[in-house]
């Protein structure tokens, strides 16, 4: 038996896409820039909703960036290249949010 492909496929799964992801939920209709603040506690949030005025809170921050998943009316939505995801981190280097702006 070959281990060759099995090791490359676990490679490969391991490098792509074993990353949580956190699913974000945004108003119908809403263009914009999105701004998710965490806070101090203990489980992290992996979905989100966010306001009218895009703005959202998760109860807790992962400690590395994790993949989003942007959802306006059931369909996944791409942020802006111009203004992708960026992870905010405090002075101590932990995560604090992440913003973005949809189209």
């Amino acid at each position: 038996m070959k281990l060759g492909p099995q090791v490359l496929f676990c490679s490969t799964l391991m490098l792509s896409g074993c990353r949580e992801v956190m699913t974000v939920n945004l108003p119908p209709n809403f263009h914009g820039g999105v701004l998710i603040s965490c806070g101090s506690g203990g489980k992290v949030d992996l979905s989100v909703d966010i306001d009218t005025g895009g703005l959202g809170t998760a109860d807790a921050c992962p400690k590395k960036p994790i993949r989003l998943q942007i959802i306006r009316e059931g369909e996944q939505v791409k942020p802006l290249a111009s203004d992708p995801p960026i992870w905010n981190e405090t002075s101590d280097g932990q995560l604090s949010g992440v913003e973005f702006a949809v189209p």
